[in-house]
């Protein structure tokens, strides 16, 4: 039984065997050790080694006829950012498919190298460059002399990519000019330009001045655009984003896979009463927008009914100083304490702009728990809106917050349809069946 591990240092003693001297009939021991290597893995020979004229680098990779997937991301998959979270997910699910994953992250720092162990300890192979001091260093494309000679000394291995954002634009252009004919599938978490222009309305309403695109704004749409038009298939998470594309540019290649998945289940929910709320905010200035709007206008509608409320802020939201009272900064959290939130707590995800389909939404609905959200909050899952109503004033938001203080099974149908959503739509086997029929 042969044992590997990533982790292993394998050191080479070459010739230690039979000596380094030409005349000790080392050549007769070479010959002798290929037939008797051949013969010992003649089963496992026939099965992945693939014949040398179609493919040779394929042999030594050891992936006979499994389909090779390059994965490129923004960084190593993690569940703390909510495109890492969806790259991890679906790289684990390829792998049980029986792809052959190899991730590629484009940025690597102190804060997220350690992800790239739990990626290899799956057997799923991370692409990066390894100093001397064994700090690992992203294979940048903008610096051809690196990125291209990686991919130029691995012809064929490859037989899809799998790209998640626009920034991986760069790497497409090397892709195509050693492989022109390379399908690639276009896997982002949002659409970026949506997001910005979003933003940008936004911030109108309060300016006197115009508010123009930037030239890097610009240059970054036109990225997308051709990533978005020009992909084999384009694997939204939002079905709002699939249905704009067709509308407003006339792409029909985009299909529908869930962000994320859970375990199916029928536990009932817990309509204990909630004193306490909860938001789960990220590093994007959308998400920071929404918890500094929901701090400003809202959230003293509530104290006032209810001045013992507390709300508990979760995840890597960079806030100003906050004055306001009963209001609690518990930055990243284990998954136990995340669970525990969402059964005694109310989310609220006050959004006001941003795309894409929102993962604290759909664990919100998964927990069961009765929260409260913007239009923006439930835009891109399919069939939510014969679930849930949005709130998107500042009264009815407060005043939604409030019923469900005031009484446990306020939402009481609503959480129920919201778990049938999941259950329906956000599985893996649901998840499975879409990537089959995508891939194939």
């Amino acid at each position: 039984k042969v044992i590997y591990t990533p982790f292993s240092n394998i050191i080479h003693f070459e010739s230690i065997s039979y000596g380094m001297n030409p005349t000790s009939g080392k050549q007769k021991q070479m010959e002798k050790n290929q037939i008797t290597f051949t013969t010992r893995w003649k089963e496992e020979l026939n099965e992945t080694h693939v014949k040398k004229d179609i493919a040779e680098s394929k042999n030594y990779e050891r992936t006979g006829n499994k389909p090779t997937i390059l994965y490129i991301d923004d960084e190593p998959p993690n569940d703390y950012q909510a495109g890492s979270r969806l790259s991890k997910i679906y790289c684990d699910l390829l792998s049980k498919m029986g792809y052959v994953v190899k991730f590629l992250p484009m940025h690597i720092n102190k804060s997220n190298e350690c992800y790239i162990k739990d990626l290899q300890a799956k057997g799923i192979e991370c692409c990066y460059l390894q100093d001397r001091d064994g700090r690992a260093h992203a294979l940048n494309a903008k610096d051809q002399n690196v990125y291209e000679q990686w991919f130029h000394e691995r012809p064929q291995i490859f037989d899809l990519y799998l790209l998640a954002r626009p920034s991986s634009y760069d790497y497409l252009k090397v892709i195509k000019k050693y492989q022109p004919d390379a399908k690639y599938y276009y896997h982002p978490a949002d659409i970026h330009f949506v997001r910005s222009e979003r933003k940008m309305a936004l911030l109108q309403e309060t300016s006197t001045k115009k508010i123009i695109s930037t030239q890097e704004d610009i240059k970054e749409k036109t990225k997308e655009i051709f990533m978005l038009e020009n992909a084999e298939k384009v694997l939204h998470v939002s079905s709002y984003e699939n249905n704009f594309l067709k509308t407003t540019y006339g792409f029909n290649n985009g299909a529908i896979i869930p962000c994320y998945f859970f375990p199916h289940s029928n536990q009932p929910a817990n309509n204990t009463p909630r004193r306490e709320l909860m938001y789960v905010g990220g590093s994007h200035e959308a998400s920071n927008d929404g918890i500094t709007w929901f701090l400003r206008e809202i959230y003293h509608k509530i104290t006032q009914k209810h001045p013992d409320t507390i709300l508990n802020i979760v995840g890597s939201c960079k806030l100003q100083k906050i004055d306001q009272p009963n209001v609690k900064i518990l930055g990243r959290v284990s998954a136990e304490e995340l669970e525990q939130l969402y059964s005694s707590c109310i989310p609220i995800i006050p959004l006001r702009y941003g795309a894409g389909v929102k993962g604290k939404v759909l664990e919100a609905m998964n927990y069961q728990a009765p929260f409260v959200s913007t239009s923006i909050g439930l835009e891109g899952i399919r069939d939510i809106e014969l679930a849930k109503k949005a709130k998107d004033t500042t009264v009815e938001f407060a005043a939604e917050v409030c019923a469900v203080i005031d009484n446990p099974n306020h939402q009481k149908s609503e959480v129920e349809a919201c778990k049938n959503i999941i259950n329906s739509y956000f599985t893996e086997g649901a998840a499975r069946e879409a990537l089959q029929s995508i891939l194939n």
